[in-house]
């Protein structure tokens, strides 16, 4: 009997957390690739995961348990009729610019009646365990861990094992197969239920706060649950579920903002987040909390100094930390919650609100947060709430010996230091300069190193070491951790200040302007994310001149001779950012912006920021700024064979949509060409490897590709404000390269064999991503 609940158990959260990476999967071709449809899609599925629970506490309370197995079978039954799960050609959001709704509708039309049936099969076939005569029935908290387990090898089987090996299609079948075993298994665990009798209540008297670790024995397990059950301990559940739910949808944006979204990048902060909870409530793991509380104080000091000034460090060093702190935080409430379990009876209730909690931190981060900030602020607000979830460290006696006057004491300096430290970190530039000029070489290390990491623990130590001396005085230190978060808002750049800041379903942009003095010069800098996507000098006649990766030696520039004298082009632009392709145009040209996101429409024409779109048109170009929604789509309804010139230029922060990269949409891109034109991909990444997928898929198609990387320290021509850059082309035969050809700096890319060309169907980013 253990090993059949067990194993439904583990089979229904699996395919409970099998059926989210593959559903997100699906979406990110309809919404631009953007992070926030994981968040959005977490959203739906802790809503549908607290229905679940919420059935399945209701169901509970029905006396007959023939009856509640009957109504089970029967919604298992009626889930059952939605499958095989798919989009079913749902149509693209009206809404580009904020398609929560549409997202949270098409879920629940596809995949939620599935999801809400085995939401509810971790605390309902628990509660059925619990009413059965076996011997660990009274404390059936251990087949969490098992549930836990199952989810958490079902996310990290998906992208590592599933994705590379089945397509979504496959996938789909596959996954409505096992969910009938599922059903099958379930209803036999609701067997066994009416054929054991229920297990004898033992009337229980325990305090109400239990002991911190309780022993491992099942005898005194369930002595030290609690079964004072207040609105006060209800509220703490909430909580201690909300701050690790919040930080891992928030650690799981920030990432995947700059390297790409896609299954792994979910999954990994879902899995480690599902870990806490495995180990949490393991009765033999309970020590593993009280070490979490004594490192989380140093781990969100050090994630905060990373969204302060974080160098663009290799991608391990970027993501490693933000995990380690996901899983001490998660390990300190979760641990807190285990602590805190109250009875058997209870169980279905423990869940429901460990559930909303969970589903109010997916709400803040995807819903709220959006509309009420301008930047990514929930995660360094998850940073400091996880600084108050630690258990309180002073006692009521000493509380209560201080004097009136040290207490207000005590409470005007929970204000003063965080100031104190928020003034310091701001004042350790300027400390570091002093230094430097009275000692020539630290100065020279300084101007050497301003962005490794020796620079970086040179500021950030003393500041940082002042931090740590509050750590055991918990809203003090939550304080100082708020202060240090709060300064990337008030310290923009070196001179720069900010002059416009968005937030919509696809990214946070802020447009920053930074002046040179001695040249009194302007310039005005686009950021997506982290990662700067635009950039002009305000100022005749050098406004009209292409920067960062289009400038002088740009491989970009090489493409736009190859039209050189002809003046009846019509070139298509997928991406706008600041409009700067638009300064390429020539009179007589008509040139279409493709882009996702009304806001970056409304950056790039908005004279007060960016002038390149006004400027190209003064000149006698046509540039059409009309064609909003994602370019699949979009530039899909363009007529067939009417650009001379497709360049594909869309980037997420440092990520490009990967659904803009298939095989399917290079032959879309392919029917919109005119003989003899040319298909443009910017492929600059920092951590994918994208020449050898384009290489495949070229090969694929039958076209001729060239690439060639531009860096420009080493070209005698620096231009303005150049920028690295990796650019390839395909043409569909090798004279439509025109001057392209016979230059040697383009080169034919190379192919991997364990890298194919992607599909619509199949797509694996983990062999391009690279490690260093």
């Amino acid at each position: 009997m253990l090993a059949l609940f067990a194993l439904s158990i583990f089979l229904g959260a699996g395919l409970l957390f099998l059926v989210q990476p593959m559903v997100g999967k699906m979406l990110l071709p309809l919404l631009g690739g953007s992070p926030a449809v994981w968040n959005t899609c977490m959203v739906f599925f802790q809503g549908a995961l607290l229905a679940g629970y919420l059935y399945a506490h209701l169901l509970g309370k029905i006396p007959s348990r023939l009856g509640q197995l009957i109504v089970h079978a029967a919604v298992l039954a009626l889930a059952a009729l939605a499958l095989p799960i798919g989009l079913h050609n749902q149509s693209p959001p009206l809404d580009s610019e904020m398609p929560i709704g549409w997202v949270l509708k098409t879920l629940a039309l596809t995949v939620g009646a599935p999801f809400f049936a085995l939401a509810s099969a971790g605390p309902l076939l628990q509660k059925w365990f619990a009413q059965t005569n076996h011997p660990h029935a009274r404390d059936p908290y251990f087949l969490y861990a098992a549930s836990n387990l199952g989810s958490m090898l079902a996310l990290l089987g998906y992208p590592l094992l599933l994705e590379p090996a089945v397509g979504l299609a496959g996938q789909r079948v596959q996954w409505s197969i096992a969910y009938g075993l599922f059903a099958a298994l379930a209803l036999a665990c609701g067997w066994w239920m009416l054929r054991r009798p229920v297990a004898a209540a033992t009337p229980i008297s325990t305090p109400a706060v239990p002991p911190a670790d309780p022993p491992a024995s099942d005898e005194t397990v369930q002595a030290a649950l609690s079964t004072s059950v207040t609105p006060l301990v209800r509220l703490r559940w909430v909580f201690l579920a909300f701050v690790p739910s919040s930080m891992m949808l928030g650690g799981t944006q920030y990432i995947a903002t700059d390297i790409a979204s896609f299954p792994l990048l979910w999954v990994i902060p879902l899995s480690i987040y599902l870990l806490t909870f495995i180990v949490a409530f393991s009765p033999r793991c309970r020590w593993v909390a009280r070490v979490a509380q004594a490192l989380l104080p140093p781990a969100v000091l050090f994630l905060a100094l990373l969204l302060y000034k974080e160098p663009r460090f290799e991608l391990k060093l970027i993501v490693i930390p933000h995990l380690v702190g996901l899983l001490i935080v998660g390990l300190v409430c979760h641990g807190r919650l285990a602590a805190e379990r109250p009875d058997a009876s209870r169980l279905t209730e423990f869940y429901l609100w460990i559930a909303v909690g969970g589903v109010l931190g997916g709400v803040f981060n995807s819903i709220v947060a959006p509309v009420v900030f301008t930047s990514v602020a929930e995660y360094p607000v998850a940073l400091v709430l996880a600084c108050l979830a630690r258990p309180w460290r002073i006692s009521r006696g000493v509380k209560h010996a201080i004097h009136e006057w040290w207490v207000r004491f005590n409470g005007a300096l929970d204000l003063a230091v965080p100031i104190a430290v928020g003034a310091l970190f701001t004042a350790m530039p300027a400390v570091l300069v002093w230094f430097g000029n009275r000692m020539p070489s630290v100065g020279e290390y300084i101007r050497q190193n301003e962005h490794g990491w020796g620079y970086w623990a040179l500021r950030m130590g003393i500041p940082a070491a002042l931090c740590l001396i509050f750590a055991r005085m918990r809203l003090r230190f939550a304080l100082c951790v708020a202060a240090v978060c709060v300064l990337p808002f008030l310290d923009p750049g070196k001179g720069a200040r900010v002059v416009h800041a968005d937030r919509t379903f696809f990214g946070v942009y802020r447009v920053h302007a930074s002046s040179d003095r001695n040249r009194d010069m302007t310039w005005h800098q686009l950021y997506h994310g982290r990662t700067m996507h635009g950039s002009q000098l305000m100022m005749e006649p050098w406004s009209l001149e292409p920067t960062t990766y289009y400038s002088t030696n740009s491989p970009v520039r090489d493409v736009f001779h190859a039209f050189d004298g002809r003046s009846d082009v019509r070139a298509a632009f997928v991406g706008m950012g600041g409009g700067t392709l638009a300064a390429f145009g020539k009179p007589g040209w008509v040139c279409d912006f493709y882009e996702i996101d009304p806001a970056m429409v409304r950056i790039a024409t908005d004279p007060e920021l960016f002038t390149y779109i006004r400027d190209a048109r003064a000149k006698g170009v046509t540039v059409n700024t009309d064609a909003v929604g994602d370019a699949r789509i979009t530039l899909s309804r363009a007529p067939a064979g009417v650009y001379d010139l497709i360049i594909l230029d869309a980037f997420s922060s440092d990520a490009i949509p990967v659904h803009l990269l298939t095989r399917e949409a290079i032959e879309m891109y392919l029917a919109r060409l005119r003989p003899g034109g040319l298909l443009v991909f910017h492929i600059t990444n920092g951590y994918l490897d994208l020449s050898p997928v384009m290489a495949r898929a070229a090969e694929t198609l039958g076209l001729v590709a060239r690439v060639r990387d531009h860096n420009p320290r080493n070209d005698a021509e620096r231009g303005l404000d150049p920028s690295g850059s990796q650019w390839l082309v395909m043409a569909r035969a090798e004279h439509d390269l025109g001057p392209i050809e016979p230059d040697d700096r383009w080169e034919p890319p190379l192919t991997r064999p364990d890298v194919p060309a992607w599909t619509d169907d199949y797509s694996n980013l983990v062999r391009v991503l690279k490690w260093k």
